[in-house]
């Protein structure tokens, strides 16, 4: 038999009972053999089975020792194995005890539970403590991971209050660095204490939601284990961060180079996902009074309102207006953006328009400036033209409400982020006010539940999850409006900047200084007709969002120079998975070129440290040290991740326009922003470029950050 697989089949006889249907053999199957149980065989009987390997047959069950149920009786008894070789300096296999602690839990220990549910605050009387029963329904639903790691916090508390274990730990490589991090206070009580629950909310679900986030922030440093073991890397890992599960780029992951690029084939994007609103920064690009933009994959006005604020305060009055021409394949995105542009036309309240763009929640003012410009909308000649899924959902908007209790409710179920990062903050009123709005989304005093975010009919797709506005401003302009205008908090500083540009916005398209149209379309290299009808329009600048990672650089560069004037057009792009094509832009990349002895040593000082160096390097020269903790409280992986990217984005870019295999074309490009690092944002990989064919384009880099030249 071969000794060296993972994977060896077991056939056990005259396990089941007789006289059971197919239904009672199954559960009695989960039942008594549940997946991840160990077990040994008392002289194991080998034999060729049919499809030509080996494997084991057992006759008497009584063969089958279950290790479980021979190793340390209860969850105690684990925990106690855990701590000694805790103290012995065997992490991983305290960590293994800890898990089988936990498996044997029915509850979490109490003075856990208290921790988290007894946080102080008024609750009224219909609102209950936690029961088991609950507990068991969350742990159904997947949210009972903040039981595991409290328990795990609390164990690596109580080995590091050992004076003898705390000696031995402090011995190893990993014995400065995992520690819980004491900078981050209990928010989760802070909150509780002030009594800020929101209107209708599920104080349960709420306080457990932050109990989440809080053990999670303390308890990074548990990550840095991870980053110390090879041999746990999972394929799963390895094909996300590939995005592919293409063998020839495993293989390429496994033996190329450090700096090696390969462009792999491109995943299709997911257009049964629709977005609220943009998921990066909007950049001020420059778009000039008088020409025409194309948007490509606009997913809101964002962008607009963003490169209005660079604008000269008055437009020039001979200069026509600003045609701006947005496609998207969403109808989501399409319907959305007619209703706010219709809105921003209409003269309704900078407030509301905000709510109803960015917020899960509404007043009642801003519902009905909402229905009246639908109603607007719908009733012009204009509105048979509108593709059929747009209309419908339109329609469907129309007569269709969301309770506020409602909003609350689909919006903490669809959280997949603990949020962790309120940990980053300093100051307590910065942890308060990220606290409220991450439990809700909303944005100013509300009454009713988004219909844009949460009536959506059948067949249109999921919401994307996690969605909140403050990953649609640079942190730089946040920060420096909560430091600069001492706005209360950083929610206030954030409303502060979205109220400017759409002020701004909305005055320059109801002077008629910029017009907005908006088709449903995918722009992709095989639709040559709408290649053609944007190129008839002779745009003088293209934004094409993230669209260059569905494409190969030579099928992305040859729809850009077909969809672009005749004399040329300036482009801009972002990519955010341009690190896949990069060996050595990812942290498990080195995990699998190192030998062991050397690994740990690598990661701490050399990768890890020097990643917390240059962010703090940054955060001073910006003042953020006042707001923000340094190094940030965020998952080692990450911070790492992001200095490796900082180190490969341009030998990418080089290569990305290499590949473009034009003839007869001088391209001009700059890196417009290089990757940054905000605690704010879903990646730190985002990629900003601009370029042009055209020889004779002076190209401006809009921003503080004045590009690099290729």
């Amino acid at each position: 038999m071969r000794t060296s697989t993972d994977l060896v089949r077991v056939l056990i006889y005259n396990m089941v009972p007789e006289g059971l249907d197919l239904r009672q053999k199954q559960a009695f199957t989960e039942r008594n053999l549940p997946r991840g149980t160990s077990v040994a065989i008392l002289e194991p009987f080998y034999k060729l089975m049919a499809d030509g390997n080996y494997g084991v047959r057992v006759d008497n069950p009584a063969e089958v020792i279950f290790l479980e149920r021979v190793g340390p009786a209860d969850a105690a008894e684990w925990q106690e194995e855990g701590k000694r070789h805790f103290q012995a300096v065997e992490y991983q296999e305290a960590i293994h005890c800890y898990d089988r602690a936990l498996a044997l839990l029915d509850k979490a220990p109490s003075n856990i539970k208290g921790a988290g549910a007894s946080s102080g605050g008024s609750r009224s009387g219909r609102q209950r403590g936690l029961t088991e029963s609950e507990l068991h329904a969350m742990e159904a639903e997947g949210h009972a991971d903040v039981e595991q790691v409290a328990f795990l916090n609390q164990m690596l508390e109580m080995m590091t209050a050992d004076p003898a274990a705390r000696a031995n730990f402090k011995r190893t490589d990993l014995g400065g660095a995992m520690r819980l991090d004491e900078r981050v206070p209990p928010f989760h009580q802070e909150f509780a204490k002030e009594g800020r629950w929101p209107v209708q909310c599920n104080v349960d679900a709420c306080q457990r939601h932050l109990w989440n986030a809080y053990e999670l922030a303390r308890g990074m440093a548990i990550h840095i284990l991870g980053l110390t073991k090879p041999e746990h890397i999972e394929p799963m890992l390895l094909m996300t961060r590939l995005g592919s599960n293409n063998p020839a780029a495993l293989e390429w992951l496994a033996t190329a180079d450090m700096g090696s690029l390969r462009f792999h084939p491109r995943m299709p994007y997911q257009q049964q996902l629709f977005h609220s609103f943009g998921n990066v920064p909007a950049r001020k690009e420059i778009l000039t009074p008088g020409t025409t933009h194309v948007a490509v994959g606009f997913l809101d006005l964002g962008s607009l309102a963003a490169a209005c604020m660079a604008w000269e305060e008055c437009v020039p009055p001979g200069e026509g207006p600003l045609r701006w021409i947005g496609y998207d394949c969403s109808p989501y995105a399409v319907a959305k953006t007619l209703v706010i542009a219709r809105m921003l036309c209409d003269g309704a309240g900078v407030d509301h328009i905000l709510q109803v763009w960015y917020s899960a929640a509404w007043s009642l003012p801003a519902h009905r400036a909402f229905r009246s410009a639908l109603t607007a909308l719908l009733s012009t000649p204009s509105a048979s033209d509108l593709p059929p899924r747009v209309q419908q959902l339109l329609r469907h908007w129309q007569v269709h409400d969301v309770p506020l209790a409602e909003s609350r409710a689909k919006w903490l179920a669809s959280t997949t982020r603990a949020n962790a990062q309120i940990g980053n903050f300093r100051v307590k009123a910065d942890r308060l006010a990220l606290c409220e709005y991450l439990l809700t989304v909303q944005l100013l005093e509300s009454e009713v539940g988004s219909v844009v975010m949460f009536a959506i009919p059948e067949g249109f797709g999921e919401r994307a999850h996690d969605e909140v506005f403050l990953q649609t401003l640079p942190a730089s302009e946040i920060l420096g409006c909560r430091l600069s205008e001492q706005a209360a908090d950083v929610m206030s500083a954030g409303v502060l900047l979205l109220r400017r540009r759409l002020e701004r916005l909305q005055g320059l398209m109801r002077a008629g200084k910029v017009t907005v149209e908006v088709r449903l379309g995918t722009v992709e290299p095989s639709a040559a007709s709408t290649l053609a009808a944007i190129r008839s329009v002779k745009p003088y600048s293209i934004s094409w969002s993230n669209v260059c990672d569905y494409y190969s650089p030579k099928a992305f560069h040859a729809m850009a120079k077909a969809c672009s004037a005749p004399e040329d057009t300036v482009h801009y792009l972002h990519t955010m998975n341009w690190v896949r094509d990069v060996k050595g832009s990812c942290h498990l990349d080195y995990m699998m070129a190192y030998n062991r002895p050397d690994l740990t040593k690598f990661m701490l000082e050399d990768m890890l440290k020097g990643a917390q160096d240059a962010i703090q390097d940054m955060y001073q020269v910006q003042g953020f040290t006042q707001l923000l903790h340094c190094p940030p409280v965020a998952n080692p992986r990450n911070v790492i991740d992001y200095c490796l990217t900082c180190s490969c984005y341009k030998a990418w870019v080089d290569a990305f326009f290499t590949a473009a295999d034009l003839e007869d074309v001088e391209r001009q490009v700059h890196v417009a922003e290089p990757p940054m690092y905000s605690t704010f944002s879903r990646a730190n990989t985002t990629l900003s470029l601009i370029y042009t064919f055209d020889s004779a384009i002076h190209l401006r880099i809009p921003g503080p950050f004045q590009g690099h030249s290729f």
